[in-house]
């Protein structure tokens, strides 16, 4: 999912897998959380290269993880 956004260089939200299962408005709601707009700015930053924007995004895909089974 993140792959084919670095790919086409732009972010998009239903290939995101921090906002996957989510309704249309509960993707609006998310867009601002911090950790999407880190990972949306590292697809759209043309200063990075490919590695660092993965990196970027696997990082907060990790995170989101560890603090939803925090919480189980």
């Amino acid at each position: 999912m993140c792959k084919a956004m670095l790919e086409n260089g732009e972010f998009d939200p239903h290939l995101c897998p921090l906002l996957s299962d989510l309704s249309p408005e509960e993707i609006s709601e998310r867009m601002s959380d911090p950790r999407i707009a880190r990972c949306r700015e590292a697809v759209e930053d043309p200063t990075l290269d490919d590695a660092s924007r993965a990196s970027i995004c696997a990082e907060e895909l990790r995170s989101a993880k560890r603090r939803r089974f925090a919480f189980l």
